[in-house]
Order: C-alpha cells, then sequence, then structure tokens
C-alpha cells in the first residue's frame, strides 16, 4: 500500500492510498486521508462514506471542511456502485456494510496500515470515532453502526451524521440496524434532509428515522436543499455535472450543510449539544453563512412543494428505481 497523490491545504494534508476491505477474499479500494497539520490526542477520526455512482475525491472540500472543522483526521473510501457484482461488494450491498464495520474492530490493522502508507510514517489512529454518509453513503454507515453493535465495535462510535441519506426501495438495512442502536448500543443519529424529490427518495430516511425515533431530535431539512449540496469537490466540470443531474445547489445551503454537519460532528464527540443545531419539531431557524442565510426546519420533514412538470418526473424516475430497488439491486451474494 502506498501513497499516490499529495496536495497541502492551509492547516490540512491530504493523501491518498489503499485500505484492504475485509469483504470476500479481500478488496483494495482508495482511500483519501485529510490529516490536521497539528494533530494531537484531540484529534477525532471521521469516515465519510459517498453515495451510489460517486467516488471520495468528489467530496474533497466536503472531507477537507469537516477534517479543519472538528479536529478530524477524515478518511473517504471509494467503493465501487457496481450492483451487478455476485459478491454484493459494493456500497449499497450488506457484506460491504459489515465490512465497514470490521474496519473498526480490535487493532484497527487496515485502517492504521492504509493512514500510516498515506502519511509516509506510523500514524496512531484516534480510538473514538464518528460514521458520515451521504446518499447511499447514509444507509452504509447506518447498517454499519448495526453491525457494530454485533461485532462489539460500537464502543467507540460516537454517532452518525447522514447527508441527505437515501435507501432504496427493497432495502431493510435502515430500519434493521435502527432496531439494534438502543439501549447500551443507542447512539445518535443526525440527518440533514433535501426537499421531498426524487433524489431524496420522497423523504424516505426522514420517515425512517421519524418512525423509529419519534421521540428525539432527528435533524432538519433545508429549504430549497437538494441532493449536490453535500457533495462538494475540485474539480467544477463534476461539479456542474451533478448540479445538472441533482439540480442546483444554493450556496448558502451548501455553507449551512457544511456548518450544521461540523458542529454534530464536534457535539458528538464532546458529549454536549454546544456546537450545533437542534430544536423541537418544525422550529424554523436561520444559519448564516458568508453566502447568505439558509433556513434549516427541524424534523419531521414537511409535504413536497413540487409544480405539476416535477411531480411528472419525480413519478417516473421513482418507478423505474422502486421496480430496480426491489428485483435489481442485490443486497446478499448471489448463492450460485
Amino acid at each position: 500500500v502506498t501513497g499516490v497523490q499529495t496536495c497541502a491545504l492551509p492547516i490540512l494534508t491530504v493523501r491518498t492510498s489503499g485500505l484492504q476491505v475485509p469483504v470476500g477474499n479481500g478488496r483494495t479500494v482508495q482511500a483519501d486521508w485529510y490529516f490536521p497539520e497539528d494533530a494531537d490526542e484531540s484529534t477525532r477520526l471521521v469516515y465519510l462514506q459517498h453515495g451510489f455512482l460517486a467516488s471520495g475525491p468528489m467530496y474533497s472540500y466536503t472531507a477537507a471542511r469537516l477534517a479543519e472543522r472538528t479536529n478530524s483526521i477524515v478518511v473517504a473510501p471509494s467503493l465501487s456502485s457496481n450492483f451487478l457484482d455476485p459478491g454484493a461488494a459494493w456500497v449499497g450491498g450488506a457484506p460491504m456494510q459489515r465490512a465497514v464495520a470490521d474496519l473498526f474492530v480490535g487493532d484497527r490493522e487496515a485502517l492504521v496500515r492504509s493512514a500510516s502508507a498515506a502519511a509516509g510514517g506510523t500514524v496512531a489512529l484516534p480510538q473514538k470515532f464518528v460514521l458520515v454518509g451521504h446518499s447511499a453513503g447514509g444507509t452504509l454507515v447506518t447498517a454499519a453502526a448495526g453491525y457494530l453493535a454485533d461485532n462489539g465495535g460500537i464502543t467507540d462510535l460516537a454517532g452518525i451524521v447522514l447527508l441527505d441519506g437515501v435507501e432504496p426501495s427493497g432495502s431493510r438495512a435502515v430500519e434493521e440496524a435502527l432496531a439494534k442502536l438502543t439501549g447500551p448500543n443507542d447512539r445518535p443519529v443526525y440527518l440533514i434532509s433535501s426537499q421531498r424529490y426524487f433524489w431524496s427518495r420522497g423523504g424516505d430516511m426522514a420517515d425512517k428515522l421519524g418512525a423509529a425515533r419519534g421521540d428525539r431530535f432527528n435533524g432538519v431539512s433545508l429549504e430549497g436543499g437538494w441532493h449536490s449540496d453535500y457533495l462538494y469537490g475540485g474539480n467544477p466540470l463534476i461539479q456542474r455535472a451533478q448540479y445538472l443531474i441533482t439540480g442546483v445547489s444554493a450556496k448558502r445551503n451548501v455553507a449551512a450543510a457544511q456548518d450544521i454537519s461540523a458542529g454534530w460532528v464536534n457535539d458528538l464527540f464532546a458529549g454536549t449539544r454546544s456546537d450545533g443545531i437542534y430544536g423541537a419539531a418544525g422550529e424554523r431557524m436561520s444559519i448564516v453563512t458568508p453566502d447568505g442565510t439558509a433556513t434549516a426546519v427541524v424534523l419531521p420533514l414537511g409535504p413536497a412543494r413540487r409544480t405539476p412538470l416535477q411531480r411528472v418526473v419525480d413519478g417516473f424516475f421513482t418507478v423505474i428505481f422502486d421496480w430496480a430497488g426491489r428485483n435489481v439491486f442485490v443486497y446478499e451474494p448471489l448463492h450460485v
């Protein structure tokens, strides 16, 4: 495992290495590591998971700002989106969800080896960690938390932050994981949701959190929010392409998403509610950013506000992808 890419940010070093993921007979994936320059015993560890058809480098600004604002080493692995993999070793597959959980068990040899290769010297990773996931990556980290409850690795999990998490129809991974995150295994799960539309599966993740944890704060939605508010990287062509597909993000919402997620991560590590935003159901909060003032509304998610044409387009793609979620996407290995 060797470092193959290096670039310097004002207070970060960003490097890339291989990460051996314990799925099937083992699979090496690319992992981007974001190291605070002044790392010490107070530095934390954040695992950031991309969504379907994405990769770690597409979240380079998201990851860098999360590392800067939470004093965390952030690792962003790039997993396969090949849902036809016979071993289901892809970002939406149960074997990959279990494998990510297994990375955090015991001495975390694979993570330490990857981090050390990226840093060019031995790295002692922080023990306590937070899981962050966007889109399908939100389902992966939630499911991984459930598996951590099974394998004993949940002791050092401080909590989970979902960036417009999405779970395909036909999957029960989130429901099963939330059922395990109770009692001594209870951990906060905070969601920033976009509006109800196709790319958020109509606000499905917000509704699932509400059904499982209706008696607690589960997160917020951003008014006028799009699925791309959290997928923020340094390639302008890719950025424009994703805006074309999922909606053009308002700069104020991109900045607000960074503020909210960083605040929650800081509070999860500290065990406090002093840095993030919280409130009662339906409460509206102004998030002042250098790019304007965004509005966050405490979950549960309100009704969809779509034009007739938008409803037709959403309905068309929803029918296709709901069918695919039930009949095409594979969550367990095929038995042949």
